[in-house]
């Protein structure tokens, strides 16, 4: 499991999610709706590039609170799936003393 961190509360059906892989970074986007005011969430994953290409295969769905991202590792002759779990990481406010 990857967990960016970011504030946030948690990944929901209800988060606009998006996924984009320029290279060997993968970029996830997402808004989170709150009572007081809707935030933009970005957050950054370095894949190696010795185990990742063919950025338009990725895929991504959700698992419980957890975004899975699926994407194609190997090369092309040898391509097998592998699959890593992200998480917004929980959001403490500082504390003053």
């Amino acid at each position: 499991m990857i967990v960016m961190n970011i504030p946030a509360l948690g990944f929901n059906k209800k988060s606009g999610v998006e996924i984009k892989v320029t290279s060997h970074v993968l970029t996830v986007a997402a808004s989170e709706i709150t009572p007081d005011v809707p935030k933009a969430l970005t957050g950054y994953v370095d894949i190696p590039k010795d185990i990742f290409y063919y950025a338009k295969r990725v895929t991504w769905d959700f698992a419980d609170e957890y975004l899975r991202v699926t994407f194609p590792l190997g090369t092309p002759n040898t391509m097998v799936q592998g699959s890593f779990y992200v998480k917004w990481a929980a959001y403490e406010e500082p504390t003053i003393i």
